[in-house]
């Protein structure tokens, strides 16, 4: 009977020995499943934020190409129009405009009015080409209107300039205060041969007038996206 009772406790303690085993076994398996999923979900979180990030600079490419996009055009725009304007203007009449290394930020010059058919005699007109501040702008190194620029200007263009019936029509806004890769420092940053430039600038180079225009925008984060581009114009006619 004792031989009995002793076998029968050695098997209940090799029985709970066993079970014990079992369950280490399954706390085990239990804790390594909550590392690997725990690891997966960092993972899949880093995963999940470098496609964020990508996608945030891919929108933000897409809207900085389609801003610039749009300056292009209303960069285009203005010139032309300029180019129009002065290309009908007496050279002998055009006041303001410096030869390189100098430069200005407007002109004045006399443009055919009307034209008499009887005596052949034509009348004229003064026209001005310049750069001045946005309305709610002013020369102070402030964001005034909100915008995302500092100091921006427009190009303006007023007909029958210095009468009653002056009629001024904006060519271009968003002109940046200095031309692109410029500061105001004495110096040539963008090696142009200009000195300090303004976003809108004019000088002669010979005989011919050099006109650079730098537009900006800022986009949905802040950045400032730009664009510059510069022509060439000569007044073609005179005022006897």
């Amino acid at each position: 009977m004792k031989l009995f009772h002793h076998e029968r406790a050695l098997s209940a303690k090799i029985g709970n020995a066993a079970c014990a085993g079992q369950g280490g076994a399954r706390s085990a398996r239990l804790g390594f499943g909550l590392v690997e999923i725990l690891i997966s979900a960092a993972i899949a979180l880093l995963a999940l934020g470098s496609v964020g990030i990508a996608t945030s600079s891919n929108v933000n490419a897409f809207e900085a190409g389609n801003l610039r996009t749009g300056l292009n055009s209303k960069v285009n725009q203005a010139l032309d129009r300029i180019v129009r304007e002065l290309s009908l203007g007496d050279k002998a009449t055009l006041i303001g405009v410096p030869a390189a290394p100098l430069f200005s930020e407007l002109t004045t010059f006399d443009v055919p009015d009307t034209v008499s058919f009887a005596t052949g005699v034509v009348t004229w007109k003064t026209t001005r080409v310049e750069l001045q501040y946005e309305p709610s702008e002013t020369d102070d190194g402030i964001d005034n209107d909100g915008d995302g620029l500092i100091d921006e200007g427009q190009v303006v263009l007023t007909r029958d300039f210095g009468t009653a019936n002056q009629l001024a029509t904006v060519l271009a806004t968003g002109v940046a205060e200095y031309a692109e890769g410029e500061a105001f420092d004495a110096s040539d940053e963008n090696g142009n041969g200009l000195i300090d430039e303004r976003g809108f600038a004019l000088c002669f180079d010979g005989t011919r007038m050099l006109i650079r225009l730098t537009l900006e925008r800022a986009d949905s984060s802040g950045e400032i996206v730009r664009t510059s581009l510069s022509t060439t114009v000569t007044c073609r006619n005179g005022n006897p």
